[in-house]
């Protein structure tokens, strides 16, 4: 069902938290047909503060559907939303977008 992958990264907590040391999977399936659920598994392995040898692990499997930014603003559009700025250029890999209901 899944035709390919990528990895994931993230920043560690903050120095000071109590999760200081840990470790991170994921995983993104992405199914044959773009309309269909993808899946994120995300896994957390923290490592004990006093015990080196204590591991708690943490997983989950998020189900979520992309969109591209043109299904964006018509979907805000149809609920009565107005794009009031947006950073999205067709090769960023992340953008900020913010909508106020229109009046």
């Amino acid at each position: 069902m899944s035709s390919g992958r990528t990895a994931c990264s993230s920043s560690p907590p903050a120095t000071g938290s109590c999760f200081e040391t840990y470790a991170q999977a994921c995983r993104w399936t992405f199914p044959e047909d773009w309309d269909e659920p993808h899946h994120l598994d995300v896994a957390v392995a923290v490592l004990g503060d006093t015990d080196p040898e204590a591991v708690a692990t943490r997983s989950e499997r998020l189900t979520f559907w992309p969109f591209r930014y043109e299904a964006l603003e018509r979907d805000l559009a149809a609920a009565g939303f107005a794009v009031e700025s947006s950073t999205f250029t067709p090769d960023a890999e992340r953008y900020l977008v913010t909508a106020r209901r229109s009046r």
